[in-house]
């Protein structure tokens, strides 16, 4: 139960249902009202990265419902494996932990619907067990999530 607050009045309770319209600043000119958009409350609570990561299931194609959060993980199994972040918010900044097995070598050769920086993915850390961490930031115009690599070969 959440507690909606109006200036002057006290506190009332607010049931939410997790599927809330909230206003959503676009970038849009000043003057001009931001776009509505439907957000869970997972994508709100987890906007700064404060939960644990949801885990990603490995699989030729791994799916990542980004409606579930802003923080994932994966541990890679094989190679040559798809990534497909789906169900984004205007504007979403997710963070993906990709993990190497104790094998090492595992690769992401395709990220659906991600552009990168200069036209290139990144080349994943492929020692066993390291960890890189990759931003991926919706942008709601291109129709495309911004890839790029924040941290590689963390133990």
């Amino acid at each position: 139960m959440g507690t909606f607050v109006t200036p002057g009045l006290p506190p009332a309770p607010l049931p939410l249902t997790g599927l809330e319209s909230f206003a959503i600043d676009t970038n849009k000119p000043a003057g001009a009202n931001p776009a509505m958009a439907s957000l869970t409350l997972a994508q709100l609570a987890n906007s700064g990265y404060a939960s644990a990561p949801v885990a990603l299931t490995d699989a030729a194609t791994i799916a990542m419902n980004c409606s579930l959060g802003s923080y994932f993980s994966v541990t890679l199994g094989a190679t040559g494996r798809t990534l497909t972040p789906a169900n984004p918010a205007p504007g979403q900044v997710v963070l993906l932990e990709v993990k190497q097995d104790a094998t090492g070598s595992r690769t992401i050769t395709t990220w659906t619907n991600v552009t990168w920086a200069a036209g290139t993915a990144p080349t994943l850390t492929i020692t066993a067990n390291a960890v890189d961490i990759v931003r991926l930031t919706w942008n709601a115009t291109a129709g495309k999530w911004r890839g790029e690599t924040v941290g590689k070969a963390y133990a």
